[in-house]
C-alpha cells in the first residue's frame, strides 16, 4: 500500500464527495490504490457545520437572522468560548465594556 504525498492527499480530500475512491485512485500514481484512498478518506476527521452555516439570510434586503438551531449550536459552544477567554492575558488585552 503506498503511502499518499501531500497532493494526492489535498486532492482525495477535495473530491471525496464528488468522486468515488477508485475514480480517484485512478488519477494518481500506479502503487496508489482504492484502498489506500479509502483508508486515507477514513482517516479523515469528520467536518462539523458552523453555527453559521444555520442563519437564515435574505441577499435581496441584506438581512441575516438566526435561527433555532444556530442558537442551539451557539449554546453548545458556549462553556468552550468561556473557558478560553480566562485564559486571555488582561495584562495585555483590555475591555472597553463588560
Amino acid at each position: 500500500m503506498a503511502k499518499l504525498n501531500k497532493i494526492e492527499q489535498f486532492y482525495a480530500q477535495e473530491h471525496k464527495d464528488t468522486m468515488t475512491p477508485a475514480e480517484i485512485a485512478t488519477i494518481m500514481r500506479k502503487n496508489v490504490t482504492e484502498e489506500t484512498i479509502q483508508s486515507y478518506i477514513d482517516s479523515l476527521p469528520p467536518t462539523g457545520n458552523k453555527a453559521t452555516d444555520f442563519f437564515s439570510r435574505r441577499e435581496d434586503a441584506g438581512t441575516v437572522a438566526s435561527t433555532e438551531a444556530a442558537s442551539a449550536r451557539g449554546d453548545e459552544h458556549r462553556d468552550e468560548v468561556a473557558e478560553k477567554e480566562k485564559q486571555v492575558d488582561t495584562r495585555v488585552v483590555h475591555r472597553i465594556k463588560e
